[in-house]
């Protein structure tokens, strides 16, 4: 089973894994300086968990990557998204924060790309 994000009618299945996932749920943290040694820290809230997701596309020709992978990873920034993961653990909706690609310049045609989702209770979409 492949990794597929799906927004709308578009829909992407990577050809290969992830090379790297970071899943981070960061706190809101407030720091209260004090007089003596240590800071009081309060935390009201946590932060959206943020899951970074590393990897790489490579085709034989540039239209077929930018067709059926660049272009339509891009049209889903700033939306909600369906991720199906290979082993379910990351599997439900997101929002696609960012999209970033990276062109290898050396040998065949190579992209790194690095897909940014968070979740939230509630994803709006203006």
């Amino acid at each position: 089973m492949a990794w597929t994000l799906t927004c709308g009618a578009v829909a992407v299945t990577l050809p290969w894994s992830p090379r790297d996932i970071v899943d981070n749920n960061d706190s809101n943290l407030v720091i209260f300086d004090q007089d003596s040694d240590e800071p009081v820290y309060i935390v009201p809230s946590l932060n959206g968990r943020q899951l970074t997701i590393t990897g790489g596309l490579r085709d034989s020709t540039n239209t077929l990557t930018e067709t059926n992978y660049l272009a339509k990873l891009r049209s889903m920034k700033g939306k909600e998204i369906d991720l199906d993961s290979t082993d379910g653990q990351y599997d439900g909706y997101w929002l696609c924060k960012n999209v970033t690609f990276r062109r290898i310049a050396e040998g065949a045609l190579r992209y790194q790309y690095v897909i940014i989702l968070m979740k939230g209770a509630l994803v709006e979409e203006l």
